[in-house]
């Protein structure tokens, strides 16, 4: 009886014990190099579309994108994304 529940608890603790879900990350305060981190380390194969990685991916897009707009001589500086394509 103890060997069955000790080879339970070792099998448990094998295969068990997987991760869920990646960690959470707050999108809004973390900057384009720590979300690309992020998603490096935290966003491989079963969580590659798990929500928490689709959020930081787009997040990492939308302000890779507003540091391209800022830089001088971008045309994203004169007119805005909604105005370029009539969102």
């Amino acid at each position: 009886m103890k060997l069955k529940i000790l080879s339970l608890a070792i099998l448990l603790g094998l295969f068990g014990c997987k991760e869920s879900a990646p960690p959470e990350i707050d999108t809004n305060t973390a900057s384009i190099g720590e979300l690309s981190a992020y998603i490096e380390t935290n966003c491989r194969g079963d969580f590659r579309m798990h929500v928490r990685c689709m959020n930081a991916i787009d997040s990492k897009r939308k302000k890779s994108l507003a540091e391209g707009r800022a830089q001088k001589g971008s045309l994203g500086n004169v007119r805005s994304e909604a105005e370029l394509f009539g969102k």
